[in-house]
């Protein structure tokens, strides 16, 4: 549907958008006749969005988007067409530059190409809804960001590219390109670790709950700004309704309900992409015993001086047979190259259509398997009293080695170390309901999210997937196994569960080897840690103090090297009995109290002191504990700023408890709240919630989306 900008027809503009408070319901009224979605928002900023067609709903979508993330979403595009120098100046260069080199904005020309007119059409449909929303509110947008419009659909592809494939996939990689070019060895250990993108995913079958039914537990961990923030809807029409989030930008729901089913995705242990060092020589680079050439090209990049003037910066921009070179030796003799999984078809948004839409775990998966999204678990449950799992990814097809074999920069020269192809979505590990009636994944391996284990590693080349457990993974699934017939608020009780897992193995440990210590500040630590019941709650007299604690660990080593039992796949979830260096481990725990000391006075200072969720103009005492440390309820924190605060950078997110019986029933929150737009008063309305560790009623069907729907929207689109 290529539109006109539109005329816009208010219908119910009961509240103004000012302050902070909860708005409250509209009256009732008549429902609208008029050609175009109709948008009602409800009273935390939700929109629920109606439509005759996939792109009326779609148009709608990139509406309420832009009302509510107009700054963030222009912004993204922007990047993502690699102009950011051309735009805002010069810090973006080596960003465009990188976007460029991975020639991200071509390839989305080529997969918009290669969507049939229909699908091309809606996907254009999203961008005329963003359009229309700024062109009727040009206020909304900063004065830099108008440069960017208008949005189109290949903007959209583009966003996708850098938000999946550039974020998520080659994750792991990115992280190591500066290491190199500085010569720096230690490659390995290089890249994200506390603040890895993850998630936590349940799913309850109908054995384990009290009803009968079956549940579903959504949880992602993602950072709390720029392209992680996630925009909660509901789309009916098109042959959907379903309720869920996406990312901002991106054009359909990738986590979400419908009356029949759900799913959600945690970040898979998956390798999809790697970098090679090719030798240079002659002009080429040296690949399987011969010099090839390399394919170049040369793009002008526009660079926006601070004067406000215009300049141009020609680069060449080169790609070997592995994928594009990203970085070079300053003297010419080597140079790094890139190969990301995954980019060969860009048609997400008509598989996730389809999974909206699916009514049965056949539908579900057919849709799953067209393998548009190149990672991500997917854990999922129905109404038909089946949970399932699937290690969902564009799985690389290597000539061998383990994990750790592929973490390493490849050599560019050995022919078997570049992948050509994929695995099959039925080759995958997956598996439907099983004996335990429980799924989860907290990041960890296939073959560890449930008990006894439904998949065997063995089965599998080593490649595929590690073998191990982190804290957070041996809690979430002791809380499945351990829990009885479980209630829709016993399920959401379990979810806020604020108990540390690495505390419970490690605090007993250090106190006894405590016990013999004559130096005071050690005894003293172990007192408080002996009173602490393990939980991260803000009034807590022990959980800073163990925090700071797993701080020193991380820097000193790994968690598991603490212990002198290894970590065993035949018993994942033993406790360890022993330390390894008693010694040691009481040396991090004197580091960790002299930090207290130091910044707040005390060993026994409340948690709520040191760690701080500070958004959107808001100081609040932390709830919630680390991931790293085993938390489940949990986020992560950044470094400790002058006075030895601790701020909240990601973690749990966007929450969801879903039920699946004769009527859905679904508890949900955003932690951060459903806008960053100045002035609306959805910017962390959420935030008291999310402190408190409570989940709100999300309104799914008809009569309670009218009971509280605060303003309706209705647009008219121009044909």
């Amino acid at each position: 549907m290529c539109s006109k900008l539109v005329s816009l027809l208010a219908l119910a503009l009961a509240v103004g958008l000012s302050g902070c408070a909860i708005p409250k319901p509209v009256q009732p009224d008549e429902p609208s006749t008029a050609a175009g979605p109709e948008i009602r928002w409800d009273r935390w900023g939700v929109p629920h969005i109606s439509g005759a067609s996939q792109a009326e709903v779609l148009y709608g979508f990139g509406w309420a988007q832009a009302r509510a993330h107009a700054n963030l979403i222009v912004e993204l595009y922007g990047k993502a067409r690699g102009r950011g120098a051309e735009y805002w100046g010069e810090t973006h260069l080596e960003r465009d530059v990188l976007i460029r080199t991975l020639d991200i904005p071509a390839r989305a020309q080529r997969w918009l190409a290669d969507h049939p007119p229909a699908a091309r059409d809606v996907l254009q449909a999203f961008a005329d809804g963003i359009n229309a929303y700024l062109v009727a509110h040009p206020e909304a947008l900063a004065e830099d960001k108008r440069q960017v419009l208008p949005i189109t659909a290949v903007d959209v592809l583009a966003h996708l590219q850098v938000a999946i494939h550039m974020t998520f996939v080659a994750w792991d990689e990115l992280p190591k390109i500066e290491k190199w070019r500085e010569g720096n060895a230690e490659l390995a250990s290089v890249g994200p670790a506390n603040n890895q993108p993850g998630s936590n995913a349940w799913a309850l079958g109908p054995a384990r709950t009290a009803a009968g039914t079956t549940m579903l537990l959504a949880n992602p961990h993602l950072p709390w700004d720029d392209l992680f923030l996630f925009f909660e809807a509901q789309l009916t029409g098109g042959g959907v309704n379903a309720y869920g989030a996406a990312l901002v930008g991106m054009p359909v729901l990738v986590v979400a309900f419908n009356e029949q089913l759900g799913w959600t995705h945690t970040v898979n242990t998956y390798d999809g992409a790697d970098l090679y060092e090719l030798e240079v020589e002659d002009g080429g680079y040296r690949f399987d015993g011969e010099v090839r050439a390399f394919k170049q090209r040369h793009e002008v990049f526009k660079v926006r001086t601070e004067a406000g003037e215009m300049r141009s910066e020609a680069r060449s921009l080169r790609a070997s047979v592995h994928g594009p070179v990203v970085v070079e030796r300053e003297d010419g003799s080597r140079a790094l190259a890139l190969r990301v999984a995954g980019l060969e078809s860009g048609r997400l948004l008509e598989q996730y259509w389809a999974m909206l839409g699916a009514s049965t775990l056949g539908e579900f998966q057919a849709a799953v398997a067209t393998m548009q999204m190149p990672m991500f678990n997917v854990v999922y449950a129905d109404r038909h009293g089946e949970i399932y799992y699937a290690y969902n990814a564009r799985q690389p097809r290597r000539s061998g080695g383990d994990p750790a074999a592929w973490v390493e920069i490849l050599d560019g020269e050995d022919r078997s170390a570049l992948w050509t192809d994929y695995w099959a979505f039925d080759e995958l590990p997956a598996y439907a309901n099983p004996p335990s009636g429980w799924i989860h994944n907290a990041n960890d391996p296939p073959w560890t999210s449930t008990a006894p284990p439904a998949l065997k590693a063995d089965a599998y080349p080593a490649y595929l997937s590690p073998s191990l457990m982190s804290p957070r993974a041996q809690q979430s699934a002791m809380l499945l196994d351990s829990a009885g017939k479980t209630t829709l608020a016993d399920f959401v009780a379990l979810a806020g569960t604020r108990t540390i897992h690495a505390a419970t193995e490690t605090v007993p440990l250090l106190v006894a080897a405590a016990e013999g210590s004559d130096d005071a500040l050690i005894r003293r630590a172990a007192a408080v840690l002996a009173e602490w019941d393990h939980r991260a709650v803000a009034d807590s007299r022990g959980a800073a103090l163990f925090a700071a604690y797993m701080d020193e660990v991380r820097k000193a080593g790994k968690y598991r090297d603490l212990f002198a039992e290894a970590w065993r796949p035949a018993a994942p979830l033993a406790a360890p009995t022993r330390l390894a260096d008693p010694d040691q481990a009481l040396a991090l725990l004197r580091a960790a109290a002299q930090t207290l000391v130091t910044h707040h006075g005390a060993v026994d200072v409340p948690y709520g002191e040191v760690h701080r969720v500070r958004y959107a103009g808001q100081d609040r005492a932390a709830n919630l504990g680390e991931c790293g440390d085993g938390g489940f309820w949990c986020g992560w924190f950044g470094a400790s700023d002058a006075a030895g605060h601790r701020k909240l950078q990601g973690g749990a997110t966007y929450i969801t408890a879903t039920e699946f019986g004769e009527r859905v029933r679904a508890r949900g929150l955003l932690a951060y709240g459903n806008a960053t737009q100045p002035g609306s008063p959805w910017i962390g309305d959420q935030l008291e919630l999310f402190g408190r560790g409570e989940l709100r009623e999300l309104y799914f069907y008809p009569e309670d989306v009218a009971a509280n729907t605060v303003e309706r929207v209705q647009l008219r689109i121009e044909r």
